[in-house]
């Protein structure tokens, strides 16, 4: 079963995401989430079927399979490799959900991040038009948005050594608006009707 995000972490996307939108640059598609008392990482994948709009808006789905987990800076944690998808082999619903193995208490790390490289594409943003995302998965963790900016502020769901994780954090990709460019066909009649007024303004000039 596909898992949803709580309430409270949608409240957060949509904070982080007036930013975000602001600036054009920075469209939120997931989120990571920490349950201490599990000891499980959970990673989102908020597109297609699982976006919801206006705060997680991309209508096409994005592949996290190139999505990294770093914990404590030295230990990476890769789809197949640390995270598993937990809808894997149902057609519907895998690539959605990836948790990692449960993590002993005493051994909980002090610094999550999240990175990785993002396939490029063109997706679509509900009510947005279309867009070409690229680089690297990024992580923002809400409560650290400075709003009117486009930057997220802490990366790291980690405060310092003795500090507990923060629970969740938006999951960020960076895209670019895609502009329209006419097609040489469609320059071309342009080209005709505008050389078709031309002449018809000498002939009417002569006249």
């Amino acid at each position: 079963m596909r898992k949803v995000l709580a309430t409270s972490l949608l409240f957060l996307v949509a904070v982080i995401g007036v930013a975000s939108k602001a600036s054009a640059d920075l469209i939120p598609i997931g989120a990571l989430q920490w349950n201490p008392e599990e000891g499980i990482f959970s990673i989102h994948n908020q597109t297609a079927d699982n976006s919801f709009p206006p705060d997680l808006p991309v209508s096409t789905f994005v592949d996290f399979s190139g999505i990294v987990l770093t914990l404590d800076g030295t230990t990476d944690l890769t789809v197949g490799s640390g995270l598993t998808d937990v809808n894997a082999g149902d057609p519907a619903l895998e690539g959605y959900d990836f948790d990692s193995a449960a993590i002993l208490p005493g051994s909980f790390p002090h610094s999550a991040t999240i990175g990785g490289a993002v396939v490029p594409g063109v997706v679509q943003i509900s009510g947005g038009g279309k867009w070409f995302i690229s680089g690297s998965f990024m992580l923002c963790v809400p409560e650290a948005v400075d709003p009117g900016s486009n930057d997220c502020g802490d990366q790291d769901l980690g405060a310092g050594a003795e500090a507990a994780l923060a629970e969740s954090g938006v999951i960020y990709v960076t895209a670019r608006k895609v502009v329209q460019v006419p097609e040489p066909v469609s320059m071309s009649l342009v080209g005709l009707g505008l050389a078709g007024v031309a002449l018809r303004r000498r002939r009417a000039s002569k006249n």
